[in-house]
């Protein structure tokens, strides 16, 4: 006779963003690779109070999700959809459950939904060309309509540097991408995560936080070959930025996140959680004043008229 199947639950918060994620994430790693459990025993994430979802909160879930999948035998998991229709068209629409092999009868309507570009899921091994693509769709759909300079200049630098940080340096084969465009307040938030080495292994340096303060600090962190000017760049592009619609840079990695908003110093601190790669959130205010061309000291190549493959 075979024994009922034991469950575990972890539920999404209500808003699902980078401040949130961790503690989910967190949860599912303690159940996964901690817990003493048998193989009758599923754990279950559960999106039932979920609302508002967010590339920042989204992009390492499932992240790490793709991960577990990938390394841990007989794994046995579930998900149960929110209770708010539109939330679980949201999700649905923005790739989560097809990235995760699953199915959805989601009878979802692309006019419904903001702009934004769905979940994209690669590795280090993953073609230069095919991220390139993914990149210019990205910045070519988010910039089109704008005619702000430096929003489009910045984005059109930031987004391929970023991507590349993670494909060409993180040494993972679970990286995620996802972008969204927000007509309410002119604004694009970008997040990329990787399960790869982190910043601290990769800078060489004896701690987390002392890492992640040195890959923003200076150009050509790492060697001269400018390895490590993407993360450095985009932070001097925040720092200099004196708009009054801010923009955001955060950036997690081990026990450590950096905090970083228009025209201030970064914070970085130690957290209670762990995030065993790299997780960078980029949100860019279309009114922003710097100017990356300046902070570079050189010219930035819009991307050419492309299809528009977005909503």
């Amino acid at each position: 006779m075979n024994k009922p199947q034991k469950l575990r639950f972890v539920y999404i918060p209500k808003n699902l963003n980078i401040d949130t994620v961790l503690g989910v994430i967190y949860a599912i790693h303690k159940f996964v690779f901690e817990d003493t459990i048998d193989d009758n025993t599923s754990i279950v994430i559960s999106f039932s109070h979920t609302e508002i979802v967010t590339p920042s909160g989204l992009t390492p879930l499932l992240c790490y999700l793709r991960y577990i999948l990938n390394v841990k035998e007989n794994f046995h998991g579930g998900i149960v959809h929110s209770n708010n229709s539109e939330t679980d068209k949201l999700i649905a629409r923005m790739g989560f459950y097809n990235s995760l092999g699953l199915t959805d009868d989601f009878d979802w309507n692309k006019d419904e939904i903001k702009l934004f570009k769905e979940l994209y899921c690669f590795s280090n091994s993953t073609p230069e060309e095919d991220v390139i693509s993914v990149n210019e769709d990205i910045i070519y759909s988010f910039t089109k309509q704008s005619k702000k300079d430096n929003y489009k200049k910045a984005l059109s630098w930031c987004i391929p540097e970023l991507v590349d940080n993670a494909r060409t340096h993180s040494n993972s084969e679970e990286c995620v991408l996802f972008a969204q465009k927000f007509s309410r307040g002119d604004y694009t938030e970008f997040c990329i995560a990787d399960c790869g080495v982190g910043i601290q292994e990769t800078m060489g340096d004896a701690d987390a936080i002392t890492a992640i303060k040195r890959c923003i600090s200076q150009a050509k962190g790492i060697n001269s070959k400018g390895m490590g000017n993407g993360l450095y760049f985009t932070a001097e592009l925040i720092k200099k930025d004196l708009s009054k619609d801010k923009s955001y840079l955060r950036i997690v990695s081990g026990d450590v996140m950096l905090k970083l908003e228009s025209g201030t110093k970064p914070i970085v601190e130690k957290i209670d959680t762990y995030w065993q790669g790299t997780i960078v959130t980029l949100t860019l205010n279309d009114s922003i004043q710097s100017s990356i061309e300046k902070i570079k000291g050189s010219e930035v190549e819009l991307t050419e008229d492309l299809p528009n493959f977005y909503c």
